[in-house]
């Protein structure tokens, strides 16, 4: 009778301790996560600033998402932040492969062609932002410089000044920051295809394109799923170079919506608005995920 308590008490006790294991990394979660995000939350519907924070703030309801809303700047900081988040993936994901596939290759030297093609990655964004933005300065830029050596331009040109180059300048120095992180990744997940599967494809006749399609890309499909929610969601939230090159100017036309409630929040005291941006923009990335993961199930269906 005593054993069969024991190995009852036993087994109950097997249960419930890998639940035990993981309540340390629970706590640390909603400490650090989910804490921060129902406080963000809870804000928005708050006139809260730094002189009146948390519940010393005057209650407005939805007041702040009607402002967003209905305001010009955040629809357009919408749309700019669709612009540079799509074309830095695209852009990223692709330089990235293409830098992957080369130093997959039994080439010589590819150890100090990988650890090259790494250093814009290793450079926080603030500093790579502030070098990029001396190359684009109007007049003693090495962009303008080069530009007027060859023949490109004829006169000097603001890049960071003019409403129509400003943006897509800022997601060039994105581009070339992102591309190591993708390369680094799919050169691990390139590294996982046997060997043996290139080798009777290209028995059957298979050129490089048909063994990419066919093999490379199946193979790999899982992880560049991953690396596109990643890359989406960090592209996203990502602010440093834009603040530093042009803190969403010329007149607005660089403001995206994490360098918008960073300004509202830092500059304009505006504590509850900027909380609202951030929920909005944690609403998009969840719509985002849905349509992403199940677009992914029918891919895998």
């Amino acid at each position: 009778m005593i054993r069969k308590k024991m190995n009852r008490v036993s087994r109950r006790f097997d249960r419930r301790f890998p639940y035990l294991l993981l309540l340390p990394v629970l706590l640390v979660m909603v400490l650090i996560i989910i804490f921060p995000v129902l406080d963000t939350a809870r804000l928005s519907f708050f006139n809260a600033s730094f002189l009146k924070p948390g519940l010393d703030a005057p209650f407005i309801g939805l007041r702040n998402y009607h402002e967003a809303l209905t305001k010009p700047l955040f629809w357009r900081s919408f749309w700019n932040t669709l612009k540079w988040t799509s074309t830095s993936i695209i852009f990223q994901f692709g330089l990235g492969f293409l830098m992957a596939l080369l130093v997959n290759q039994n080439l010589f030297g590819r150890n100090l062609f990988r650890s090259l093609f790494l250093l814009p990655w290793m450079l926080p964004g603030a500093l790579a932002a502030l070098m990029w933005k001396w190359i684009y300065h109007g007049s003693i830029g090495l962009l303008n410089y080069v530009f007027l050596k060859v023949g490109i331009i004829s006169d000097v040109r603001p890049w960071l000044a003019q409403p129509s180059t400003a943006l897509w300048a800022a997601v060039l120095v994105n581009i070339w920051r992102g591309s190591p992180f993708f390369m680094i990744m799919l050169l691990g997940g390139l590294q996982t295809i046997p060997k043996d599967l290139y080798e009777a494809a290209e028995i059957d006749g298979a050129n490089f394109v048909r063994k990419f399609i066919n093999i490379t890309v199946p193979i790999l499909r899982p992880l560049i799923i991953t690396l596109f929610i990643f890359g989406t969601v960090g592209a996203f939230n990502f602010l440093d170079i834009v603040l530093v090159m042009t803190r969403g100017g010329p007149a607005n036309h660089t403001m995206i919506l994490p360098l918008y409630s960073y300004l509202l929040a830092f500059f304009e005291n505006r504590i509850g608005y900027a909380a609202t941006i951030s929920v909005l923009m944690c609403f998009i990335l969840f719509l985002f995920s849905i349509v992403v993961f199940n677009l992914r199930k029918k891919m895998v269906s």
